[in-house]
């Protein structure tokens, strides 16, 4: 609603940045003027910029607060690059972790949900410094194990209604798992684990790279916090506090 797109995306590019405060008719629906819904710019972002905001798994290696220093993954910035896009600085958000041993741990009223902090840009440019993380790997040049399968869950979810997978992954899948734990998954499950298959099988790899701090957006800060942007567990209002006066943590 504030930023646009879908943040279930790693890095959602807006191509129609929302308006804000729109105008709306009597009946409560955005008020069109010559077919188009009006209000006021965006002035968070604009047409074709790309923000961060995606699942844990794709990327456990960000800032954990405003002013950290971490990894980020450099796939938007290349597919912006052979658009002819220049983009420098990016909005962040990382997804809180679920459990108190992961990297973006704040507390288990925020787990899952997103957490602003803040704008940031590459460090170095992509051509002198990148590294690769591949599926196969392991320690600091793989996935957690943990946020493999979740991986293997986001394509397989992608991929559901659309061409199933070889027969060859289930085959593998299911050998991997032996024929009695096979017989009692789900259909679901089994399209994740021929999924995790087909992931090893390429050995899914992205490319990070440092980042460094810019601002905090005080505004677009206030901008979700009227919204009423904040993670939610459980009928739990869910706030990071690490220096709350300071930072205003919300997502």
């Amino acid at each position: 609603r504030i930023l646009g797109g879908s943040s279930t995306y790693p890095w959602p590019r807006i191509k129609e940045p929302p308006l804000l405060d729109d105008l709306l008719d009597e009946n409560g629906k955005p008020l069109l003027i010559d077919g188009h819904v009006r209000g006021n710019p965006n002035p968070f972002i604009k047409e074709n910029e790309f923000y961060m905001a995606g699942n844990e798994e794709f990327n456990s290696w960000g800032p954990r607060f405003p002013g950290d220093t971490g990894l980020v993954n450099i796939g938007p910035f290349i597919e912006n690059a052979m658009d002819g896009i220049k983009q420098s600085e990016f909005h962040l958000f990382v997804q809180c972790s679920e459990h108190c041993h992961q990297r973006y741990w704040h507390g288990e009223d925020t787990h899952c949900g997103r957490h602003y902090v803040g704008v940031y840009r590459l460090s170095c440019d992509i051509d002198e410094f990148s590294s690769r993380v591949t599926f196969n790997s392991t320690g600091s040049t793989g996935f957690p194990p943990e946020h493999k399968i979740k991986i293997a869950k986001f394509y397989a979810d992608r991929r559901a209604n659309k061409d199933r997978l070889p027969g060859r992954f289930y085959d593998k899948a299911k050998a991997s798992v032996g024929i009695e734990e096979w017989s009692k998954k789900s259909d679901k499950d089994k399209d994740i684990l021929a999924e995790f298959q087909e992931l090893v099988e390429t050995n899914y790899t992205i490319h990070v790279a440092p980042v460094e701090y810019v601002r905090y957006d005080e505004k677009l800060y206030k901008a979700l916090k009227d919204f009423g942007a904040y993670p939610v567990r459980e009928g739990i209002e869910g706030r990071v506090s690490n220096l709350p006066d300071q930072l205003h943590q919300w997502t």
